[in-house]
């Protein structure tokens, strides 16, 4: 019982430190991304895929659930995942398509965000290994969803620089382009 109010107020918690944070990363000071016409469809489809990546990844648990498989991981952790590459899926379209950001959006405090919460969840996880509470009688504790978190934001981050350096040197490539 304990522990089930413990989380409750820890999912709480976070949900309004993350809206405080949206709040102060948005140029306007606003909870709420505003986003053009041409990312509101690039979001829209990137959700579509994301929704149809858990889709997949639930009848596959649904079946495996029924021929009486269990995989060797709490069933938190399964879902964690299931949300993590939904999500992952969904971001990753975004970045790669310019949706990602909105136009009150400011980038680096979004950026630095994003690294201290990478940071935090890997320390978390590094914590939960050595104290050997990650993985117990060889199953995957609700430790592991550090880990999760910290492989999806080091996903992220990579993706986005990639996305960076090639818009940039798209950039570059037009400017000489354009003085030829």
């Amino acid at each position: 019982m304990f522990k089930v109010s413990f989380m409750a107020i820890a999912v709480i918690i976070g949900v309004l430190v993350g809206l405080y944070l949206i709040k102060v990363c948005n140029e306007n000071n606003k909870v709420k991304t505003d986003y053009d016409e041409r990312q509101e469809a690039i979001r829209g489809r990137g959700f579509k895929y994301g929704f149809y990546t858990a889709l997949s990844f639930l009848g596959v648990l649904t079946i495996l659930d029924i021929g009486d498989v269990t995989l060797p991981a709490q069933m938190c952790v399964i879902y964690f995942g299931i949300l993590i590459v939904s999500m992952l899926v969904e971001t990753s379209y975004s970045i790669w398509n310019d949706a990602y950001f909105g136009t009150n959006s400011n980038i680096k405090k979004y950026i630095t965000v994003f690294m201290v919460i990478t940071l935090i969840n890997g320390f978390a996880s590094v914590a939960y290994a050595l104290d050997g509470q990650l993985i117990v009688d060889g199953i995957l504790t609700s430790g592991f969803i550090n880990v999760e978190c910290t492989i999806a934001f080091l996903i992220l981050g990579i993706e986005y620089a990639i996305r960076n350096k090639q818009v940039d040197a798209n950039c570059e490539e037009a400017d000489e382009d354009e003085e030829s």
